[in-house]
Order: C-alpha cells, then sequence, then structure tokens
C-alpha cells in the first residue's frame, strides 16, 4: 500500500534520472525556503501544501495492512517582466509500509510560462490543459482528465503551447498543442513515444449560459497516420438549479460507431446540482454514459478480470477508476455528491460512483475540519460494495473484488504555507 491517498495515485514511477533531477530541484526549492519573505519582496512568491497521512487498508483476504505517507507539494512563481509569470510546482513523496520500508519519490508537475496582453494570452511548458464544465465526470476533459470522487487532486502535466484570443469580453478563442509521452527526455534526447493532440476551442459566456466547443486531433508519435478526431460540447446553465451537459464524440475516420469501440464512440453526462440552508448543503447528481465500454450488459466483470488477474491488479484497478475519468468497463454510471457545511471551518463529504449495470458503487467519505488557520485534519472511509456482499455471484465493476480491498480508511493532517 505505497499511495495511501488515491488522489494522487495518477502519479507514475520515475526513472532514475528524472527522479535525482527532480530531487534536486526540490532541494534547490528548500534551499530558499527559509528566503521566502525576502524573495516576497522582488515578486518570488514561495508556497505549498504538505500532508501528513496515516491509512489503513482491509484486504480482500482478511488481512490488514498499514502504512505511513508524507507528501508535499511546493511552488515557485516569479515575474517575467511586466505582462508574464513564471509558475513551477513539485510533489514529493515519502510512504513507509512494513512490506515495502520507507519510499521516496518525486515529481515535476508544472513549469511553465504564461505571457498576458491586452487581447492575448500565451502559455508554454508543463502545465494543466483542462476542458469541461461538469462538476463530477467530465468527458470532454480529455487531457487532464480529473477524479470525479477526489475533484481536489493535482493532476500531472502535459507539456503544451497555448494561444488565447479574446475579441470580447464574453468570448475566448484557444489554440493548443500537446505532447503526451511518458518521458519528456532520455539522456541528452528528447523521447519522441507519446503522442500528440492539436486542437480548437471556443468559449462563450452570458448570465445565463456557458457553452463551450472543442475539437481535437490525436495523433501518435510513431504512427501519425493512425490518428483520431474529437469533437465535444459542454453547456452549463445558471438558472434555479445548476444544469450541465458534455458530451464528446470519438471517431478515427475508419471504425464503424458501434458500442465497445473506442475508435468510433459517443460519451455524455448530465448533471444537476442544487444548494439548500443558504449553501450549507450542496447536492449534485450525474448520469454519465460511453459507448465505449468492453462489457455489455450480459457480460460479466469476472469474465474480462478472473480472480488471480484481479488480485494483481487490484489496486492498479482503483487507481485507474480514481485517477481518470475515461477508463468505463460498462456504459451507464450514476455519480453523486453531498456536501454538509456544519460549520464555517469543518464539512462533511460524500462521493459515489455507481454502476448502474451491475449495481455496484464505489463511495467515499470524507469529513474535514480546520482547528487553527492553514491547517486542516481529514479524515476518509471508501468502501466498495457490489451484490457480492449479498449472497450474488458476479463481481461488479466498483467491487470489492476488483478494487482489490473491503475498507481503506486514512486520517490526514494538511497544512498550508
Amino acid at each position: 500500500m505505497n499511495n495511501l491517498d488515491p488522489r494522487r495515485t495518477n502519479r507514475n514511477p520515475l526513472s532514475p534520472k528524472r527522479s535525482a533531477l527532480t530531487l534536486l530541484l526540490v532541494a534547490i526549492l528548500l534551499f530558499f525556503l527559509p528566503l521566502s519573505p525576502v524573495l516576497g519582496q522582488t515578486g518570488l512568491v514561495l508556497s505549498g501544501v504538505a500532508e501528513t497521512t496515516l491509512g489503513l487498508l482491509l484486504d480482500t483476504d482478511e488481512s490488514w495492512s498499514v502504512a505511513a505517507e508524507q507528501f508535499a507539494n511546493l511552488r515557485l512563481t516569479a515575474p517575467i517582466g511586466d505582462n508574464g509569470r513564471f509558475y513551477s510546482a513539485f510533489n514529493v513523496l515519502a510512504t513507509s509500509a512494513p512490506e515495502t520500508g520507507i519510499i521516496a519519490e518525486g515529481e515535476l508537475e508544472r513549469l511553465y510560462a504564461a505571457l498576458q496582453f491586452d487581447t492575448v494570452d500565451i502559455n508554454l511548458g508543463l502545465m494543466r490543459v483542462p476542458f469541461g464544465y461538469g462538476m463530477g465526470i467530465r468527458p470532454t476533459d480529455i487531457i487532464n482528465p480529473r477524479n470525479p470522487l477526489f475533484p481536489d487532486a493535482r493532476l500531472r502535466g502535459v507539456m503544451a503551447t497555448m494561444f488565447t484570443w479574446y475579441p470580447r469580453e464574453e468570448l475566448q478563442l484557444q489554440g493548443f498543442a500537446v505532447q503526451r509521452s511518458t518521458d519528456y527526455f532520455e539522456g541528452q534526447r528528447i523521447s519522441f513515444d507519446g503522442e500528440s493532440l492539436f486542437g480548437l476551442s471556443l468559449d462563450h459566456h452570458n448570465s445565463i449560459l456557458s457553452i463551450q466547443g472543442l475539437a481535437v486531433t490525436t495523433m501518435p508519435g510513431k504512427n501519425p497516420d493512425n490518428y483520431r478526431l474529437q469533437l465535444g460540447l459542454s453547456l452549463k446553465f445558471d438558472v434555479a438549479v445548476g444544469v450541465t451537459f458534455d458530451t464528446l464524440i470519438t471517431t478515427d475516420g475508419r471504425t464503424e460507431f458501434d458500442e465497445g469501440r473506442e475508435n468510433a464512440a459517443l460519451a455524455a453526462a448530465l448533471g444537476c446540482d442544487y444548494s439548500f440552508l443558504d449553501g450549507r448543503i450542496f447536492l449534485l447528481a450525474q448520469y454519465y454514459y460511453t459507448s465505449a465500454g468492453p462489457l455489455s450488459q450480459s457480460d460479466s466483470v469476472s469474465d474480462l478480470l478472473n480472480g488471480e488477474e484481479i488480485a494483481e491488479s487490484g489496486k492498479s484497478s482503483i487507481q485507474f477508476i480514481q485517477s481518470s475519468g475515461t477508463t468505463f468497463l460498462r456504459r451507464h454510471y450514476g455519480f453523486l455528491t453531498l456536501l454538509y457545511n456544519h460549520s464555517d471551518y469543518a464539512r462533511l463529504q460524500i462521493l459515489m460512483l455507481t454502476s448502474l449495470t451491475d449495481a455496484s458503487i464505489f463511495p467515499t467519505i470524507r469529513h474535514e475540519i480546520e482547528p487553527v488557520q492553514a491547517v486542516t485534519v481529514v479524515s476518509q472511509l471508501v468502501i466498495p460494495f457490489d451484490t457480492t456482499l449479498f449472497g450474488g455471484t458476479d463481481a461488479g465493476e466498483f467491487g470489492p473484488d476488483v478494487a482489490g480491498l473491503h475498507a481503506a480508511a486514512s486520517f490526514s493532517v494538511k497544512y498550508r504555507f
């Protein structure tokens, strides 16, 4: 159990060269930490978030595991003349468990320059490129898909160039190029593995409606002829209730549309949200459909993942579920968020992702309290379940057999500086 907090499971292990480089950059950043008041006078801003976590896991074989984790996200920004700013962020992580001992990792999360002019913005470097208005699952958020169960997760950046034009206050046109690869550098040579994405987006906002159109072409680095085109639309209505609709069409120009096919697929999400009691209670309900799911209603998850494969890939299945909005085995899903602010400094949040086909549910219960300024105490509980808990024989997509655990609990102290 090397990753206690599933919000960070989208990190990939670093190669020794990249890990050493990142840790060196983090060491340099920590060296300047005591100088942050002086740096602030020059326009440099040093900040971050650190989190200490103790976790407990009940495995499917009824065995218990315990582990500890120390995580930190360190950020440094600096001005670029009068029209720009440089941004950097680093993640460092140390985990300790009886079966693994202490493991330390580091990763460069963001490293980019942002130039801002009267009607034009230019961003260059390692950054996030988000799309869509949905508050849960976002089909159009294809470059940095966020985890609907953990919306506050720090997403891994991509190498990108973004050009944004604002012809009017309520209108923006954006062009972008993105490179996604397993390694940004191999020795002294740039790696051309992975895939390149080129696209345009158009956003329009008024007091009631926000609309975003998206067109993206993806080309594999080693076989650019096998491209695919994705067209997306996102709508957000601010009326008596908040209503969002996101849809994405994927085609490679060769594959005929049919359920179960990734290169000729349709995905759509419809959600409604409403707040009660002057914002103390917030409720979000969402329906999500994806035609790309490989399993139909008559198929069993056990047919795709036999017992041994489930045992070996259980934790990685959890990682896929929680770090990406695009890995779904079936086609019909529901998502629910309930947030209760029982004081100005404490809140309870319940999030549930369910497969409407096999009635499996992956719930996350999270409670936060801020005892003092800049310090948050977090308690979290995850209990996946499906019909096997009530005598059924078929494992559900979000059930304990696929997840590789019966329950997981964690207690964290988060502090901002």
